[in-house]
């Protein structure tokens, strides 16, 4: 059994992510796409029912190895501002 190792970011609820949920749910409800500023805010995906989201680190993780280690190298500056946690997970 093959095991991989993920690392996301992850921003919990704040008043912006409560309020931005509202009107996704709101339009939802109407039957109509929510205001593009919306859906980029939860990166197209529907935010779900649990409080936060996580954040994709593309930009900020790459693979590291060296002879006898392998893993991942997690460049600080390069983390999006809204990120408070990183997550760090086998699956």
């Amino acid at each position: 059994m093959s095991r991989d190792l993920y690392i996301t970011g992850y921003q919990p609820a704040d008043e912006l992510w409560i309020k931005m949920k509202e009107v996704w749910d709101i339009c939802n409800s109407l039957e109509i796409e929510p205001p593009p500023e919306v859906v980029k805010f939860f990166n197209g995906m529907y935010p779900g029912d649990k409080p936060g989201q996580e954040i994709n680190l593309k930009e900020a993780v790459q693979r590291w190895r060296n002879s006898c280690q392998v893993g991942f190298e997690i460049n600080i500056s390069k983390l999006p501002p809204n990120v408070k946690f990183i997550r760090a997970y086998i699956s």
